[in-house]
């Protein structure tokens, strides 16, 4: 019999103030739209990063590896290089003991990504991967980070594994943009804040596996 719960998404605020002189404004063609593209990528790159990293203790969204109950690899005690697909095979097989639906991504830093890039088969020809793996998206973020500790390493980073579809952010104010004209007037400057309010959270979590210490 399946079984349900509720869902709770909780409004967690996300601000940043830019200043910008007086000057800029007055000579710059188009700066207001310049300003505003900057502030929409910005808030949506903080907004993806709180969604899948986040550990929740700055009172922002629990991200995707800080929640528990999601699926996890270990590259070992101490991290380890990935130099095959077998710990990547290991993270969706337990995504499939769990009955989830395969991955529609996965998820990593640059630096993870340029290593896969790099492995050589015995021959020292580019890897060629097993379909189950080839056939998943690769998304790249810095977001990620590279500075994860695993054992006795600090460098290690993760890949994160999941069928977003079950990934759900709730909007409760979109991004919006307010002139601060008299704040910073004595130095000749205009204010924009810019400010968002939303939340992330699982509605299956073993749709989700982490592979973690790669190093």
């Amino acid at each position: 019999d399946p079984v349900f719960s509720q869902l709770l998404l909780e409004a967690k605020a996300c601000a940043g103030i830019v200043k910008v002189s007086r000057e800029l404004l007055s000579d710059s063609v188009n700066i207001n739209e310049m300003l505003t593209n900057a502030f929409v990528q910005v808030m949506a790159r903080e907004l993806d990063r709180a969604a899948l990293w986040n550990d929740g203790t700055d009172d922002g969204p629990l991200g995707v590896i800080a929640t528990s109950g999601i699926n996890e690899v270990s590259m070992g005690t101490n991290g380890a290089a990935l130099t095959n697909a077998d710990k990547l095979l290991d993270t969706i097989y337990e995504m499939a003991l769990d009955n989830a639906a395969p991955p529609t991504a996965m998820i990593m830093h640059p630096r993870t990504e340029l290593a896969m890039d790099k492995l050589k088969d015995g021959q020292g020809m580019p890897m060629v991967w097993p379909d189950k793996i080839a056939k998943i998206p690769r998304l790249v973020t810095t977001s990620a980070s590279i500075a994860e500790t695993q054992g006795s390493a600090s460098n290690a980073s993760s890949i994160l594994f999941g069928d977003f579809t079950q990934l759900y952010i709730g909007i409760r104010d979109q991004v919006s943009i307010t002139i601060l004209k008299e704040r910073y007037a004595v130095y000749g400057q205009v204010g924009f804040l810019v400010w968002m309010r939303a939340d992330a959270q699982l509605a299956h979590k073993v749709s989700f596996s982490r592979l973690k210490g790669i190093i």
